[in-house]
């Protein structure tokens, strides 16, 4: 008996209905959640790239080099600081 009181609605005022009923329903910060999830991706991919990038560029060579025997300690220190400076800069 209540479906003689109750209008029948067309297809496509159903699937209005429907769609706007969903719509209403949606979560409204899932555009700031897709960005922020985005932004960590990107992050967790280009830190390491970065990181080995970096690591690359610093790499250290070995030095080998040779005073006679009796070469004061001085001169030997001063070598070394020499070299030292040369690679920090």
């Amino acid at each position: 008996m209540s479906s003689l009181f109750r209008p029948r609605l067309s297809l496509s005022e159903t699937i209005t209905k429907h769609t706007s009923c969903a719509y209403q329903h949606q979560n409204p910060y899932k555009d700031i959640i897709d960005a922020t999830t985005m932004k960590i991706a990107l992050s967790l991919v280009f830190a390491p790239l970065l990181a080995a990038v970096a690591l690359a560029s610093a790499t250290q060579k070995p030095v080998i080099i040779s005073y006679p025997k009796d070469t004061p300690t001085s001169v030997l220190d001063e070598a070394k600081d020499a070299i030292r400076k040369a690679v920090c800069v």
